[in-house]
This record gives structure tokens, C-alpha cells and sequence, in this order.
């Protein structure tokens, strides 16, 4: 959807196609948590969800200050935020590779062979 609102010019449809698919993807863990059978759903949440998590909703606020005042700021503080912005994505997604990766076998039936020495995927 996001991608034809921007095709056809529309590119506050396009923002707010984003911004909406975001605000359900964080959502639906509050409306999954009554349903998980195994405890609390956020008990069971590795680091890597949180700093992705986390990171994905400090950005999509930013995002927000800067639409709503859009009238406000100057162009190249704008540009400025969005620049950092990119960074800080690119960053945590950095993060959460490094932090979520484990030692565990994740029984997903990789030969040994490709693990290598160590028994880890990427390294």
C-alpha cells in the first residue's frame, strides 16, 4: 500500500500506510498476551526484541515530531533528524544481530558441517 500511494504522488497516504502497519505490528503483542499459554508474553523476550523493539518505537515518535511540526522546522534540521534517524536504524539493527545471536541449538537441523568448529552459524 505503501508503496502505490507513493507511486501515485500521495505521500502522506504513504507515511500513514507505514506509521499504521508499525502501530499494529506493536500492538498485537498487548492483544497476544492474554492468549499465551506459557506466562507472561514479555517475560519471554529475548534482548534483541527489546532493543528492536524499543528502537522502532523511538523512531516512529521522532517520526511523528517531525510530520507534526513538519510547518515548523527548518529544512535542514529535518534533513538533519532524518539522516540520524537512518543512522540509528542502521545501528540497532547492527545491535540486535550481535546481541541475538546464541550459542544454543536452535534445532533447526543445520548440518554440523556448515557450523563449523565452534558449532555457530555467522560468525
Amino acid at each position: 500500500m505503501a508503496f502505490a500511494a507513493a507511486r501515485i504522488g500521495a505521500m502522506d497516504l504513504a507515511v500513514a500506510a507505514i506509521y499504521g502497519s508499525n502501530a499494529i505490528n506493536v500492538t498485537i503483542l498487548f492483544f497476544a498476551d492474554p492468549f499465551y499459554q506459557d506466562g507472561i508474553l514479555g517475560n519471554q523476550t529475548e534482548a534483541a526484541h527489546l532493543i528492536a523493539g524499543g528502537v522502532a518505537v523511538g523512531l516512529m515518535l521522532v517520526g511523528l515530531v517531525l510530520i507534526l511540526g513538519r510547518n515548523r522546522i527548518k529544512g535542514m534540521v529535518a534533513t538533519a533528524s532524518l539522516v540520524l534517524m537512518a543512522l540509528i536504524y542502521v545501528a540497532a539493527a547492527v545491535t540486535v544481530v550481535k546481541v541475538g545471536g546464541t550459542d544454543q541449538d536452535d534445532g533447526a537441523g543445520t548440518p554440523s558441517a556448515e557450523r563449523g568448529l565452534s558449532g555457530r552459524l555467522w560468525q
